[in-house]
């Protein structure tokens, strides 16, 4: 008789412990919806001959429209070399000109789509298109040497909610752009590029 009582304390016990951590589960639900602002760091770096640019440090700005399972973005990154690259040679006004430190500008169309969620991590396949500036300051003029190009950026996304309204995101993209220089007596830095983002969002 003691055990039966026991038993039924036991279950009623259990039932109501399942009871108040569900409920504690349902308070935590989130929204991931909403309009997200978010900065982040990175790197960007070159494949064939690009590579000669050496590994530039990457910043930016990100304005993020996000549903449930998707989201739109306007990115505005900005890149550079703090190290030093291989040694270029750039054409200007006929002259030959050497360098080896770059800057840059890029504004893109960033898409979202989660293809694995669990809780509040989340596997996305992300991609963009966008416009960029790659130039070489020149001494003695306002306006350097460079070349502008549209590009795509296909990769993956990792991103977890570490609050109710705030996110880190890691991105890994392949940057297909053509920064090459139009001039033959240049350095040819022709290629594609690797970008890497790890971004903090809020709302």
């Amino acid at each position: 008789m003691k055990f039966a009582k026991t038993s039924t304390a036991t279950l009623l016990l259990l039932y109501s412990l399942s009871n108040s951590l569900f409920a504690q589960d349902k308070r935590q639900e989130f929204k991931k919806s909403g309009v997200y602002f978010g900065v982040y760091t990175g790197t960007w770096f070159g494949t064939g001959n690009s590579s000669k640019l050496g590994n530039s440090i990457m910043g930016g700005l990100l304005l993020e429209l996000k549903s449930e399972k998707s989201a739109l973005g306007f990115n505005f990154d900005f890149f550079g070399n703090l190290g030093k690259t291989e040694k270029l040679y750039i054409m200007d006004d006929n002259q030959i000109i050497e360098k080896n430190s770059y800057s840059g500008v890029q504004i893109s169309l960033q898409y979202s789509q989660e293809i694995y969620t669990k809780n509040r991590l989340a596997l996305e396949a992300v991609g963009g298109v966008g416009y960029g500036d790659l130039s070489f300051s020149v001494p003695d003029k306002d306006n350097g040497v460079g070349k502008s190009s549209f590009f795509v950026d296909p990769g993956l996304g990792v991103r977890y909610f570490i609050g109710q309204e705030t996110f880190l995101q890691f991105k890994l993209q392949y940057n297909l752009a053509n920064y090459k220089l139009k001039d033959l007596a240049s350095t040819n830095i022709g290629g594609n590029f690797v970008t890497t983002k790890l971004i903090l969002g809020w709302r």
